[in-house]
């Protein structure tokens, strides 16, 4: 059984009583700004914020449909709406409205720029578009920059190599909130390159705002274990077992980084086995948790080596595993 709110992302395609699939159906978390339109052949993707429950669907002419998210595979059924279909009529080159009685009239290309003004009132942020424009009634999908801002970010990278081989590169982005970002799905590029799509927190109270950037294959880690310094032996009624463990980082960009390395020794929970870690290589060792952190900087072509090494001493009478 899945918790709701675990599921990172959702997928699925939105089809009509007949089966066939519905293009330009917004799908989006309630509670959220977070959204996205299906495709010709009906399907969305989207990427979950944390805690996200509900998928809402909608579409001129169906009803409106919500569902919860239990799986990572949804596919939505539309239910035609007879109230919502017998007021709208469809024209040769657009839509018309029988209340209305307007004259419908040609849909022209949308421009290339858009002038948009920024318009801040006592609770909300606009974005007013100056200069009206059309939209070609083809179905397809019409993106539109609204906005376009240069941000300045210092960019880091993380790695915790006993978990995972790759290394994760984050931008760090300062005074951020002068920039009445939303919370939504983002698409990530980093070296005109897309890398992905992740989640802009824009509801975090911190001073800074860290947008993941994905795994960088640049940069290399590799964790070992040193066999010929790991060993069980015996002292009086007490069994005392070492490991050591190399751990390689290698910078193959043409300029520096910083890392933050993460590692972990067990933590005993028993007075009678304990922990002591011997060799760190400076690196910051919080007891209550066992985690260790190093802060590198590692040049263009550079390598560093770390060693890790701790023992466990506990009576021969109990059975420790460790690895």
């Amino acid at each position: 059984m899945i918790a709701p709110g675990s599921i990172r992302n959702v997928s699925g395609k939105v089809v009509d009583p007949t089966g066939q699939p519905i293009p330009g159906v917004a799908v989006t978390v309630k509670g959220s700004t977070i959204g996205t339109v299906t495709d010709a052949r009906g399907n969305y993707s989207l990427t979950l914020p944390n805690g996200a429950q509900t998928l809402v669907a909608s579409y001129v002419g169906y009803r409106t449909r919500e569902l919860p998210i239990n799986q990572p595979q949804i596919t939505i059924l539309m239910e035609e709406d007879m109230m919502a279909l017998s007021e709208v009529m469809v024209v040769g080159y657009g839509l018309q409205s029988k209340a209305a009685g307007a004259q419908p009239r040609a849909m022209k290309m949308a421009a290339n720029i858009v002038t948009t003004t920024v318009v801040e009132n006592q609770t909300t942020v606009e974005i007013e578009v100056e200069t009206p424009y059309s939209i070609a009634a083809t179905g397809e999908k019409l993106l539109v920059d609204l906005k376009k801002y240069e941000i300045k970010a210092d960019y880091h990278y993380y790695a915790i190599p006993k978990l995972e081989k790759d290394v994760f590169l984050t931008a760090l982005v300062t005074n951020w909130d002068q920039y009445n970002l939303l919370e939504g799905e983002a698409n990530l590029y980093f070296e005109d390159a897309y890398v992905g799509r992740s989640i802009l927190d824009a509801k975090s109270l911190q001073d800074t705002l860290t947008i993941s950037l994905g795994r960088d294959k640049s940069i290399v880690v590799e964790r070992e274990k040193i066999e010929q310094f790991s060993r069980t032996r015996s002292i009086g009624s007490n069994t005392v077992e070492t490991r050591d463990f190399k751990i390689t980082v290698r910078n193959k960009k043409s300029q520096p980084i910083q890392l933050t390395l993460f590692d972990q020794i067990p933590v005993s929970v028993i007075n009678d086995i304990t922990v002591s870690a011997t060799e760190l290589s400076n690196g910051q060792l919080a007891p209550e948790t066992g985690k260790i952190s190093w802060e590198l900087t590692i040049n263009s072509q550079q390598q560093k080596d770390i060693t890790l090494q701790y023992e466990v001493k506990y009576p021969k009478k109990e059975k420790v595993i460790l690895d």
